[in-house]
C-alpha cells in the first residue's frame, strides 16, 4: 500500500473495488466532510499519479468522476 501525503490515505491493491473507485471515494469523503474545501485545487493528474503508483489515466478517469458527480469542477 502507497500512501499520498495529499490526501493521507492508502490504496489496498487486495481489495476488488476498481481504484479509481477508491481515489473518487477517497475525494469525495474529504469534500463532504469539508476537509477538502471549496475550490480547493487538485494535484495535476501526473503528480497525483506518480504520488500513488497508479497510472495517469486512473486519475483522470477519477477526476471525470467526480465532475460528472458534480463534486469538482474542471477548467
Amino acid at each position: 500500500m502507497k500512501e499520498t501525503s495529499w490526501l493521507a490515505f492508502s490504496i489496498d491493491r487486495s481489495a476488488k473495488t476498481p481504484v479509481f473507485e477508491k481515489i473518487c471515494a477517497a475525494i469525495r469523503e474529504r469534500a463532504v466532510s469539508g476537509d477538502l474545501p471549496q475550490g480547493t485545487k487538485l494535484p495535476p493528474t501526473r503528480v497525483f499519479a506518480t504520488e500513488l503508483g497508479v497510472s495517469r489515466s486512473t486519475i483522470v478517469t477519477a477526476y471525470e468522476q467526480l465532475v460528472a458527480e458534480g463534486y469538482l469542477n474542471s477548467r
